[in-house]
């Protein structure tokens, strides 16, 4: 079975959106790794992942960390990207709330392409995906107003149903119930045959629904150690969202 390499799945999971190509979020709430998973059966196991009924209404807290870590001659350079992101959705509408802090120690040398700067930047939108095209609502000048959606610009408006359906998705090493083990330890399903070398996967079930994804895994290429977590997280039912009213 082919390994997904964890820290190749794109830097920043939720945090600007760009679940489909990566993600990065958790709005305070829950880690997926102290969530305590139950045993299912494959029926359940497969629901969770086709039955499109069961994702009416959620909340989704996910978060992600990368650390980036290399040698520029006596020069020791860390930097660590932690993005939070929380998705509510109710009435085929997202409200996203995402957060990404990038701190960086050690001095890079200049001209290094790909530098990360160090600082925090906060987003929120909403989307109305009950029309089509979708209606994207962010804020312009401190003011919400519409926002056309475009191929440059879409990736900043994942949507939470994309989030769960390419971000979660796209971790899993199999999404086949035969190919997974339940362990107590962790509590969580954990690939069968995986290796100690491996990217660790953790899939949680919880009242026979989907509830938390953990993700884990590190590589080093040409000198640069590259280390990367993901935690998702869903709570069902009880949400709402009201778009806000646009200037």
């Amino acid at each position: 079975m082919k390994k997904k390499a964890i820290v190749s799945t794109v830097a920043g999971i939720a945090l600007a959106g760009v679940m489909c190509v990566g993600f990065a979020a958790c709005g305070g709430g829950a880690s997926a790794k102290s969530v305590e998973g139950e045993e299912i059966d494959a029926a359940t196991w497969d629901a969770a992942f086709e039955n499109e009924e069961i994702y009416k209404n959620f909340k989704l807290d996910a978060s992600s960390t990368m650390i980036t870590e290399m040698t520029a001659g006596t020069e020791k350079i860390k930097a660590t990207i932690d993005g939070t992101a929380t998705y509510y959705y109710a009435d085929q509408k997202t409200h996203a709330v995402n957060n990404m802090k990038t701190t960086v120690s050690g001095k890079i040398p200049e001209g290094t392409p790909g530098t990360p700067v160090a600082g925090t930047v906060k987003t929120e939108y909403y989307l109305d995906e009950s029309v089509t095209p979708y209606v994207c609502i962010d804020k312009v000048d401190g003011k919400w107003a519409n926002v056309t959606l475009t191929h440059d610009n879409s990736h900043n408006y994942a949507s939470a149903m994309n989030t769960i359906e390419y971000g979660i998705l796209n971790l899993l090493p199999s999404e086949a119930f035969a190919d997974y083990v339940y362990s107590a330890a962790i509590q969580g399903y954990v690939e069968k045959d995986a290796q100690e070398t491996d990217p660790l996967v953790v899939v949680k079930f919880k009242d026979g629904k989907l509830k938390a994804v953990y993700a884990e895994g590190s590589e080093e290429l040409n000198g640069v150690k590259t280390t990367t977590t993901y935690s998702f997280v869903i709570t069902y039912g009880g949400q709402s969202v009201t778009l806000p009213t646009v200037a």
